[in-house]
């Protein structure tokens, strides 16, 4: 019997109490939390047998699932102004932390330069609907444009509707406030890197 079938013949509840064990002094801000990223033609991103990911697919770090489109849950908007590499000119990026609906697994998001335009629409409609993000089903779509000879993929937000019940909306509330202080240590942290790159 090997290990892995080992641990599943442990109770479940059992794993679930004991999952900080030995792992204590561990905070939510000490693991980081994976990307979801749209792949273009430029992107090194590769899969598990080391094949480059075609462009035009949602990419999720944290177990290297390739994706046409996905059902979210998007839970924090946060906006950083960075210097863009080659102007040096400030420019807004819009961070989104969300969960993949089918399985829950979290994501960061970012859009920046021509993909905010779809942030910026996606927020107006959710504005328009005066419902907070975080109780919106949406989905994830890539799409493909272009300008003159260059070819890219953006994301369009699609809602698909409210959630169903109260019981969710405030586990999810729940979730936003455990993950405030993540997300902006995230971004500290991306920031140090980045002048330490310099």
């Amino acid at each position: 019997m090997t290990e892995e079938n080992k641990l599943a013949t442990l109770d479940n509840q059992y794993l679930k109490d004991k999952l900080s064990l030995g792992t204590e002094d561990v905070e939510m801000e000490d693991i980081p939390t994976p990307v979801l990223l749209l792949t273009q033609d430029i992107s090194k991103v590769v899969d598990a047998q080391g094949q480059k990911i075609p462009s035009g697919k949602l990419y999720y770090s944290g177990t290297g699932e390739v994706f046409d489109e996905l059902e979210v849950t998007l839970l924090i908007l946060t906006k950083k102004d960075t210097p863009d590499f080659q102007t040096k000119q400030p420019t807004r990026t819009h961070i989104y932390l969300g969960q993949i609906n089918n399985g829950l697994k979290p994501f960061l998001l970012y859009f920046k330069n021509t993909g905010l335009f779809a942030s910026r629409e996606f927020l107006g409609k959710q504005r328009a609907m005066r419902v907070p993000m975080f109780c919106l089903n949406v989905k994830l779509v890539p799409e493909q444009t272009s300008f003159e000879k260059n070819t890219w993929f953006k994301l369009r937000f699609q809602i698909l509707g409210v959630k169903e019940t109260m019981e969710e909306v405030a586990i999810l509330e729940e979730l936003i406030n455990e993950y405030k202080p993540k997300v902006a240590h995230e971004i500290e942290a991306q920031e140090n890197a980045q002048e330490l790159n310099k």
